[in-house]
């Protein structure tokens, strides 16, 4: 039970950088336009 939980906070963790690294590279205004 608790090896999942820490496999989903990795996950979460992982996906956070994903996002940061395609902000940095799009800019912010074409992230929000995207997300948005």
């Amino acid at each position: 039970m608790n090896q999942q939980i820490n496999s989903i906070r990795w996950s979460q963790r992982l996906f956070q950088r994903m996002l940061n690294c395609q902000r940095q590279a799009l800019g912010i205004p074409q992230f929000a336009r995207v997300a948005g």
